[in-house]
């Protein structure tokens, strides 16, 4: 994940930069960013509170399916979107990215 991704999800997520280390509150009491699946849950809930979840699944599906005409009910989805690879919820965060470099 680039800089430029993690400074976009910062920017919707109203997380503030300290040192380079990304923190999800402004005085620092609260965990740094890692940008895993806890930080994805946490965007989650930003998104349903924007209402803006739908939108992003609906672009999320197309990168993990291009060929799809629809979204269908593919478990497999889920697991793709929730995978961890060294640490980070990358798949998540990639789509997050993709659809917020969008709007």
């Amino acid at each position: 994940m680039t800089n430029e991704d993690k400074e976009l999800i910062g920017r919707y997520m109203n997380w503030e930069i300290d040192q380079g280390v990304w923190r999800q509150s402004p005085n620092g009491d609260v965990d740094t960013a890692d940008f895993d699946l806890n930080d994805a849950s946490l965007v989650v809930q930003e998104m349903q509170k924007q209402e803006d979840y739908l939108d992003f699944i609906l672009v999320a599906y197309r990168q993990y399916d291009p060929t799809a005409p629809i979204m269908g009910e593919d478990i497999l989805f889920f697991a793709w979107l929730m995978a961890i690879e060294d640490g980070q919820a990358k798949n998540f965060f990639a789509a997050f990215t993709e659809w917020r470099k969008g709007k």
